[in-house]
């Protein structure tokens, strides 16, 4: 049990050490927004963070698009609907 609790912790430690991703603009207005790709086990808001605090050292407003986050629940939706089986049935 400690062995793995050892190699869960070393694995934990080189994930949050890894620099996320980004792609899209440079989050000047919502058409440059900034599209973060979340590392596994990282948060959407621990990565814009990441982004923000490496990026400005003021208070700045910026647009993120995290479509991304969304797409397999988009997809789900979709493919129920398709099947004739409504996401929020009617009461």
């Amino acid at each position: 049990m400690i062995g793995r609790l050892a190699l869960l912790l070393a694995c934990s430690c080189a994930a949050a050490a890894e620099e996320p991703k980004f792609s899209g603009g440079d989050g000047s207005s919502c058409e440059q927004a900034v599209v973060p790709v979340a590392r596994e086990g990282a948060t959407m808001v621990e990565t814009e963070r990441h982004w923000l605090q490496k990026t400005y050292g003021q208070t700045v407003d910026v647009c993120f698009d995290v479509t991304t986050v969304f797409e397999d629940t988009i997809r789900a939706i979709e493919a129920e609907e398709e099947h004739g089986y409504p996401h929020n049935p009617s009461r």
